[in-house]
């Protein structure tokens, strides 16, 4: 065999240009229970627990029995949660309509929570989330995309339960290019859009 030249493998993967190398075992997990979507949309990570999401349903990660148990829906709608992102002592997670893609209610909960709560504030459709950072240093969970008019806006809460509420809209850019995509770098967000990326700070 030469030395410099691949001969034979198992279980091999390519993701880093140029290189082969040996791939990780998979897993493969189960749900405790039939699911009522098949179609598994978004992670989060609250405190201690994992959680999946299933379209509409939520599942969290049994460590015991190395399976998925399903949740109690925070609603009976054809919604598709996305990842969730931490905030605060809360991890929130954007929803869009399973339909239409259209921003739907979002969804949180604490560590502490037994389920998930449903926002009833006044604005509570998001497609994208983002954590960052004001001028004076205090942190901001942004939102954009809140679907209507305000395709192309962008919103701030420094509380965005039920018991806060959320600064906005800011309109970024032109309304016939909706923001596709939320980064935080520091105290700036990055705003994607379909016709560009935007920084707004």
């Amino acid at each position: 065999l030469h030395p410099d030249q691949y001969a034979m493998g198992y279980k091999m993967e390519g993701t880093v240009a140029g290189t082969l190398r040996l791939a990780r075992e998979l897993n493969t997990t189960t749900v405790d229970t039939a699911p009522t979507a098949y179609k598994f949309s978004g992670f989060a990570i609250v405190g201690t627990e994992v959680w999946a999401f299933g379209e509409r349903d939520v599942y969290s990660w049994n460590y015991t029995t190395t399976s998925w148990n399903k949740g109690t829906a925070p609603q009976a709608v054809a919604n598709i949660y996305r990842n969730g992102i931490a905030f605060g002592s809360n991890t929130f997670v954007p929803a869009w309509t399973a339909s239409s893609d259209a921003p739907a209610t979002y969804i949180y909960k604490a560590d502490a929570d037994a389920n998930w709560t449903l926002c009833t504030l006044a604005t509570k459709t998001f497609k994208y989330f983002a954590k960052g950072r004001n001028a004076a240093g205090s942190e901001l969970l942004w939102g954009g995309n809140a679907g209507g008019s305000n395709t192309h806006s962008i919103y701030h809460s420094t509380d965005p339960t039920n018991a806060g509420a959320w600064t906005g809209p800011i309109t970024i850019g032109q309304s016939d290019s909706e923001i596709t995509g939320l980064v935080e770098d520091g105290d700036t967000v990055l705003v994607l859009k379909t016709n560009g990326i935007w920084a707004y700070y």
